[in-house]
C-alpha cells in the first residue's frame, strides 16, 4: 500500500507467476476497472502495474508549506503474498470479458427495435463526429508515454517495450497518425525489436480499438434516414477542407504537376464514393451478428449527393487565384493563400515571391519602366496599341477582382508578327502556366459547350489562338464578356451549371477582329512587323521567359503601381466610360497617376471599338 497524496492510497497485488500475455493483461485490468476498483484512466497494461514508493507527487496543491512536493510513502509491504490470476479474479469478484479479439463498446451495439425508436433523437444516431483528440495520443498521454509532436502527424514517444532496448535507451520511437496509406496509423521503433512490434501491438497494449485508432467520424446507414445519411456524408466531406461546390458540382482544387497550374476539377461519381470512404467510417446493422459492421458508402447515397442541386455544408468556390488579389467587398489586398470566405476564391501562390516596394512615385516609375521594357521588341502600330497592351497586363492581374472586363484581341496583317508571343506575355501576369488555347467556336451550340466546360475549371486565361475568322458574337461569347456568371446546361450531363466569367479572354489573328456586338466588348491591339520576312523575327529579350522565371517580381511591379493609385485616392481621368465596363474596370483603367501624369488610358476609336490611348 502506497500513500500517493495526503490521505489517498494505491494498493498493488503481486502475481505468483509473471503474466506475459499482453492481451490477457489488458483483459484483467479492464475487469478491475469495470468493478470500480480502479479509475477508467488506468486502462492499458502500463499504467497501474507498478507504483514505486521512491517518488513525489508534483501537484502544487499537495506541496508542503515550504513548497516541497509531497513524498510518496510505502505503508504496507508484504512481498510474500502472491496470487495467481484466477485467485485475483475470484477474490475480487471480477468478470472477465471473453478471451480473444475485444468487442466494441456496448454503446456501439443497437438492436433493431431501438433503431426505429432513436429516429429524430437529438443525440445524432446517424453521425458520430470524430473525437477532438486522437485516441492513441490521448492514451499515450494518460500512460506517460507521450513526449512531443514532431509535425506532419508524427509524435515522439516512449516505447512501451523500452526495457528491451540496449541499456533501456528511451529514444527513436514514434507514432504516426492515420493517413490514406496507413488507415489506423503507424508505429516505428528504431531499436532491435522494430520488426516485432507494429501499430496493432501498440493499440493492443494501449487498449485502443482499431475503429477508434482510425480517428474518423462514424456514419451509420439507417433505413428511413436516407436524407440524414446524405447530409452527414456531405458534412464530413466538407469538414476535410478539400472539396467545395462550384457550378452545382462537387469540386476540388487540383494542381497540374507538370506546370504547377491550379484548376477546379469536378469530382466523378465513383471518385466521390472513394472520398466518402476516406472521410468517415461507415457501418450498417448486421442482423446475423446483431451488431453494427463496417461497410462501404452505399452507391445510392453517394449518387444522391453527387446529383444534388444544392449543398448545405460544402463551401462555394468561385475561382482560383495565382497571386495576391484585392477583395472586391472592401478592397483589402489578400496576401494569404488558401480559401477566402468573403471572395469565395482559393489562392494558390507563395506570398514570399511577391515582394512589393513602398508605392512612392519613384518606385512607380521604376515599376512602369520594368513593364514597358517587356514590350520594346513588339512592333506596335501606334502608341495607343502599346497602351492597350499595358491595359491588358493590368487587367490580367486584377481580373479576379472585377465582375466584368473586356477581352483583348491582338491583330496583325501577316503571320509571324508576334501575336502569340504577346498573348503569352499578357497571360503570364494572370497565371504561372501557359494560356488555355482553344479554337474559336464555329456556332452557338459549340460556343456554349466550349465556354462552359472551360470556365468550370476557372482557368486564369482563355486564348482563341490564330483565328481565321472574325470574333463572331455568339450569345455565350457576348455573355462571357458582360455577365459575371453564365448558367446553362452542360452537354452530355443532365445538370445545369453556373460558372464565373472572371477569366481573362485573349485572341489573336491576321486581319480579323471583333465585329458587331463585340466591338465594345473587345480591345484591339494592332501590331505590324513592317518587314518582308516576319517569321524570321526573334525576341532577344525573351520577355515571356523573363516573366515566367521571375513572375513574382513583375506581378509585384503591377501591384506597386495599383497601390500607388489607391494611396492617391484612386483618381479618375476625365473620359467617357465604355458601356457595361463603366463600373469597376473603368475605374481601374481610367487613371494610374503619378505627378499628374497619366500612365494609361482607354478611349473609343472611330468605329466605336475600344482602343488604347
Amino acid at each position: 500500500m502506497i500513500e500517493t497524496s495526503p490521505g489517498n492510497h494505491q494498493g498493488g497485488i503481486i502475481f505468483a507467476e509473471p503474466l506475459t500475455d499482453g492481451a490477457e493483461a489488458v483483459r484483467l485490468l479492464n475487469a478491475v476497472i469495470e468493478t470500480g476498483l480502479c479509475d477508467a484512466g488506468a486502462s492499458g497494461p502500463l499504467s497501474r502495474w507498478a507504483r514505486l514508493p521512491v517518488a513525489i507527487n508534483g501537484k502544487p496543491k499537495y506541496a508542503g508549506v515550504d513548497g516541497v512536493p509531497f513524498q510518496c510513502r510505502l505503508l504496507v509491504w508484504q512481498p510474500d503474498n502472491r496470487y495467481t490470476q484466477q485467485e485475483i479474479v475470484d477474490q475480487l469478484q471480477l468478470k472477465l470479458a471473453p478471451a480473444g479479439r475485444p468487442k466494441k463498446p456496448k454503446t456501439h451495439s443497437v438492436q433493431p427495435d431501438s433503431i426505429s425508436n432513436s429516429i429524430g433523437n437529438d443525440a445524432n444516431d446517424v453521425l458520430t463526429p470524430r473525437p477532438a483528440e486522437n485516441p492513441v495520443v490521448a492514451a499515450l498521454n494518460a500512460r506517460g508515454l507521450y513526449k512531443t509532436p514532431l509535425g506532419s502527424g508524427k509524435h515522439d514517444m516512449t516505447c512501451p517495450w523500452v526495457h528491451e532496448h540496449t541499456d533501456e535507451l528511451d529514444t527513436g520511437t514514434a507514432y504516426f497518425e492515420p493517413d490514406e496509406l496507413y488507415p489506423v496509423g503507424g508505429f516505428c521503433c528504431l531499436h532491435s525489436h522494430r520488426d516485432k512490434y507494429h501499430i496493432h501491438a501498440l493499440l493492443e497494449i494501449l487498449g485502443v480499438h482499431t475503429a477508434e485508432a482510425r480517428h474518423k467520424p462514424l456514419i451509420r446507414v439507417m433505413a428511413g434516414d436516407l436524407h440524414r445519411v446524405v447530409d452527414a456524408a456531405e458534412k464530413e466531406l466538407a469538414n476535410r477542407g478539400r472539396h467545395y461546390q462550384a457550378g452545382r458540382f462537387i469540386v476540388s482544387v487540383s494542381t497540374d504537376p507538370s506546370c504547377g497550374d491550379p484548376s477546379i476539377v469536378p469530382i466523378s461519381s465513383p471518385a466521390l464514393t472513394r472520398e466518402l470512404s476516406d472521410a468517415a467510417t461507415w457501418e450498417k446493422y448486421d442482423g446475423r451478428a446483431k451488431d453494427w459492421v463496417r461497410c462501404d458508402p452505399p452507391t445510392k447515397h453517394a449518387a444522391i449527393l453527387y446529383d444534388a442541386q444544392k449543398f448545405r455544408y460544402l463551401l462555394p468556390l468561385s475561382g482560383v487565384v495565382q497571386q495576391p488579389y484585392f477583395r472586391e467587398l472592401d478592397g483589402e489586398l489578400i496576401t494569404l493563400p488558401g480559401y477566402d470566405k468573403t471572395t469565395q476564391r482559393f489562392g494558390v501562390f507563395d506570398t514570399r515571391q511577391f515582394v512589393m516596394s513602398d508605392p512612392t512615385p519613384e518606385a512607380v516609375w521604376s515599376a512602369l519602366a520594368l513593364l514597358e521594357e517587356l514590350l520594346t521588341e513588339f512592333r506596335f502600330v501606334d502608341d495607343t496599341d502599346k497602351a492597350a497592351a499595358l491595359a491588358a497586363i493590368f487587367t490580367a492581374f486584377v481580373r479576379p477582382t472585377l465582375p466584368h472586363a473586356p477581352g483583348f484581341h491582338v491583330r496583325a496583317p501577316v503571320f509571324g508578327s508576334g501575336k502569340t508571343c504577346l498573348c503569352e506575355l499578357i497571360g503570364a501576369f494572370a497565371g504561372s502556366a501557359g494560356n488555355a488555347k482553344v479554337s474559336y467556336p464555329t456556332n452557338s451550340e459549340e460556343a456554349t459547350k466550349v465556354i462552359l466546360s472551360l470556365l468550370l475549371a476557372s482557368p486564369a486565361v482563355i486564348e482563341f489562338d490564330d483565328m481565321d475568322t472574325d470574333w463572331i458574337p455568339h450569345e455565350t461569347i457576348n455573355r462571357m464578356l458582360t455577365a459575371e456568371h453564365i448558367t446553362d446546361r452542360i452537354l452530355g450531363v443532365s445538370k445545369t451549371a453556373t460558372v464565373s466569367t472572371r477569366t481573362l479572354f485573349l485572341e489573336s489573328g491576321n486581319n480579323v477582329g471583333p465585329i458587331r456586338d463585340l466591338l465594345r466588348r473587345v480591345l484591339t491591339i494592332h501590331i505590324d512587323p513592317r518587314c518582308a520576312t516576319p517569321a524570321t523575327l526573334s525576341y532577344k529579350g525573351l520577355p515571356v521567359d523573363k516573366v515566367r522565371q521571375r513572375r513574382g517580381v513583375y506581378v509585384a511591379a503591377v501591384l506597386t503601381i495599383i497601390q500607388a493609385w489607391r494611396r492617391a485616392g484612386s483618381p479618375r481621368a476625365d473620359m467617357d466610360n465604355i458601356v457595361t465596363f463603366g463600373g469597376a474596370w473603368s475605374d481601374w483603367r481610367c487613371a494610374w497617376r503619378v505627378d499628374d501624369r497619366v500612365a494609361c488610358r482607354i478611349r473609343l476609336g472611330p468605329d466605336h471599338s475600344a482602343q488604347g490611348g
